[in-house]
């Protein structure tokens, strides 16, 4: 299948050859092809540490997701500026999934920040599709934006979004393919808020869990 791909790009650069701006085209198109190639390698690699990562905590006899109040304690009791609500969560194992989510709202004159946590332990593959998040993604127009970010963390991947009517911020970690983490923000003009309270939270320490 590569090798009819690179001749279909080849063949297809020769017949526009006396166009130079068409021969540019087809080249960026096939830079393009090789950055989606090498992205779908990139994930199937993260595949196979989220399964090995699952099989040493089943090792370890790590087979449930944590009760929901052990995961409030990673979740901030204060913020600067705003009033904290009650944090709520649940715990939810059946006999092939086990699934675990805590939040905090907090309020700020009327405008609401919530943060949530979610531990996907033996539910690894309803996080599994996250790890697209690695592959480099960005989307940007005039509603807003989308794209994954670098956290300087091993087996850590965020993703943030802003959307400009709404002036709502959101960023996301996935942690340790077990952990999903997301903070959204109302009444903001871009996405450092929120980076600024997930990095409150012990983030690292989640992705050693």
């Amino acid at each position: 299948m590569k090798k009819f791909i690179t001749l279909f790009v080849v063949v297809a650069m020769f017949a526009f050859a006396a166009c130079g701006e068409k021969v540019k085209e087809m080249k960026d198109a096939a830079d393009n092809l090789q950055k989606i190639a090498e992205a779908g390698k990139n994930i199937g690699e993260k595949e196979k540490v989220a399964e090995a990562k699952l099989a040493e905590r089943k090792k370890r006899g790590d087979t449930v997701a944590m009760p929901f109040k052990d995961l409030q304690k990673f979740l901030p009791t204060s913020i600067a500026g705003y009033t904290a609500q009650e944090p709520r969560g649940e715990s939810v194992t059946m006999p092939e999934a086990s699934i675990s989510h805590s939040e905090i709202d907090f309020d700020n004159n009327g405008t609401n920040l919530k943060i949530e946590l979610w531990d996907y332990n033996h539910a690894e593959q309803a996080l599994n599709a996250l790890t697209f998040w690695s592959a480099g993604i960005s989307v940007e127009n005039q509603d807003g934006f989308q794209r994954t970010m670098k956290t300087g963390m091993d087996n850590v991947f965020a993703y943030e979004t802003f959307e400009k009517a709404s002036k709502r911020a959101s960023i996301f970690y996935a942690i340790s393919y077990r952990f999903l983490l997301q903070v959204s923000a109302e009444n903001q003009d871009n996405t450092e808020f929120v980076k600024k309270v997930a990095n409150m939270i012990n983030i690292k320490d989640l992705s050693n869990k």
